[in-house]
């Protein structure tokens, strides 16, 4: 099972009272808006309700890369709220986006008043460092069909719609888009979707992939793994 790292249950049980909170702004935006760019100096954080976001970075080029992929219930640009200053990575709605923005003004001290609340955030922040070690990890130690079929099933997971009998999940991301999520070229990354499409695994649409068989693919994800160098732990001399 492939975990969402946003923690919409976590969010879930707190939002009444963060909406109650005062300081609560609510944002629509259509595809393809820029929720907050590289160096903007607000301090919100954001909620989903509606939609997804692409969450990555620009660095003052046409390029981007890419960070992640967010739906309803999950948070994104909460570094500007626990930790101030111009913000390090851009939020680009992909579908049109209903999302709550809480400023840092009412929510700090919220936090600071309900420790089981700000307990909530902490838990949703460990669990977005646990995934981008993941991430990390299989990019140096994965081969990209493992990552390519993680990634699917990541996708397909939280946002997969059941249609007679696979699973219809929604890409709204460009070739070149996915595969930066992968951590591949655009080259390596539609080699294996063909090859998966070969076997029967998935069929690829102009902007949905279906997934027709999710058993290979989750044997896929924990297939070939490079060969790496295991060092051993350092002797601590006694005394």
């Amino acid at each position: 099972m492939v975990d969402s790292a946003g923690g919409p249950q976590l969010l879930e049980a707190a939002m009444p009272e963060l909406l109650s909170s005062g300081h609560v702004d609510r944002v629509r935006c259509v595809a393809g808006d820029a929720i907050f760019a590289e160096g903007d100096r607000d301090t919100c954080l954001y909620v989903i309700e509606k939609g997804r976001v692409r969450v990555g970075r620009h660095n003052g080029t046409d390029r981007e890369c890419l960070f992640t992929v967010l739906g309803p219930g999950e948070m994104f640009g909460e570094e500007s709220v626990f930790d101030p200053g111009p913000r390090s990575s851009c939020a680009i709605a992909m579908t049109d986006v209903d999302a709550v923005c809480l400023q840092r003004a009412g929510l700090i001290p919220l936090l600071t008043a309900r420790p089981e609340m700000a307990q909530r955030f902490l838990r949703i922040m460990a669990r977005r460092i646990r995934s981008t070690s993941s991430n990390i990890t299989d990019t140096v130690y994965a081969d990209v069909a493992a990552r390519v079929a993680k990634h699917l099933l990541g996708l397909a997971q939280r946002f997969g719609v059941q249609d007679d009998g696979a699973m219809r999940v929604p890409m709204d991301l460009t070739q070149e888009q996915f595969a930066h999520l992968v951590g591949s070229s655009r080259e390596s990354v539609n080699k294996v979707l063909c090859d998966f499409a070969s076997r029967g695994w998935i069929a690829v649409g102009r902007d949905t992939i279906m997934i027709r068989e999710s058993e290979p693919l989750a044997t896929r994800m924990h297939g070939a793994r490079r060969p790496g160098r295991i060092t051993q732990r350092p002797h601590l001399a006694a005394g």
